[in-house]
């Protein structure tokens, strides 16, 4: 999937009511983001996993058939992904996931899921030297890593760097 022209990777999640990106992205991407006047609560499916939504932004998608259609997206503090198409885009734009065959059908073109190991080693933060237009949000992220981190045995450490 690209978004704002830049490769990412992305998860189809038929269990998400929002599309999102990480602030990374929306800051290397240069997406102009903005407060939300009614931030959103993020609840996942882990009991005390709770997160507020407090940005959005629009962005450029590109995908099979979609060529730089525009999307709205919340931003999200996301690990492992670059992104995340929930069930409002997936209805938009008529996504079929395929498990069987290893696919999505994206309003009627095939686009090939990545297989085992494909996505690749786990991935760092994109990291930016330059002043995050959400630094409150890269430190929430640090934080949680370095709470997560304390009397932890050294080998599951290793996963959160």
């Amino acid at each position: 999937v690209k978004v704002n022209g830049l490769k990412c990777l992305a998860l189809f999640d038929s269990g998400s009511t929002t599309t999102c990106v990480s602030p990374a992205v929306a800051d290397v991407t240069k997406m102009r983001t903005f407060n939300l006047k009614n931030p959103v609560t993020l609840q996942l499916g882990c009991v005390g996993s709770r997160s507020k939504i407090n940005y959005g932004a629009q962005a450029r998608i590109s995908v099979g058939s979609l060529s730089d259609e525009d999307v709205y997206v919340d931003l999200v503090n996301l690990d492992k992904y670059d992104m995340v198409l929930g069930t409002p885009f997936m209805n938009k734009y008529k996504c079929k996931l395929d498990f069987e065959q290893g696919g999505v059908m994206i309003n009627g073109a095939w686009v090939p899921s990545l297989k085992g190991g494909e996505e690749g080693e786990p991935r760092k933060t994109v990291s930016t030297h330059r002043k995050s237009r959400t630094p409150q949000m890269a430190v929430e992220s640090q934080d949680a890593r370095r709470v997560a981190t304390r009397g932890a045995p050294h080998n599951a450490r290793q996963g959160l760097n």
